[in-house]
């Protein structure tokens, strides 16, 4: 049987306001993306389609270090302007933020020294240099407490 996920129940009217969409401040996106292991790159492949692929990567002075092998993410990813996503969502509570960044990618010599990295091997060290910043975050809203109290 599949289920209209549209269509559950919040337990909630649609009166009721129960989460806010905020942006994020540039400083506070770069330092969210830290603490997740796994980003999004994208790229226009080749075929002229979106090319998504999950990269681990590691930050370092605002800077997006990644590895990466032969083929359509380096290709394209060093021909064309980028967009790198990471996010958190908490599907219970309905919360969660995303960050993009836009940027050109270039090829590093090494990953800097002070990055306790796992990156994966991998035949090209990148990183990409932001242009653009940006985040939202979908927060849990201020709901007056109910006096009545709960079990």
């Amino acid at each position: 049987m599949q289920r209209d996920w549209n269509s559950r129940s919040t337990g909630r009217t649609p009166s009721e306001p129960f989460a806010e969409l905020c942006d994020i401040p540039r400083e506070e996106c770069l330092l969210l993306i830290t603490s997740v292991p796994i980003g999004r790159l994208a790229v226009v492949g080749p075929n002229g389609a979106p090319y998504v692929v999950p990269v681990n990567f590691a930050v370092y002075r605002d800077r997006i270090y990644f590895r990466s092998d032969d083929g359509t993410k380096l290709t394209a990813g060093l021909a064309q302007l980028c967009t790198f996503q990471a996010d958190v969502i908490d599907a219970y509570r309905h919360t969660g933020w995303t960050v993009l960044i836009h940027g050109r990618v270039a090829h590093a010599e090494s990953l800097p020294a002070e990055l306790d990295s796992w990156l994966r091997p991998g035949r090209h060290v990148l990183c990409m240099e932001p242009t653009e910043v940006s985040g939202r975050r979908i927060a849990l809203a201020d709901v007056p407490l109910d006096g009545r109290g709960y079990l």
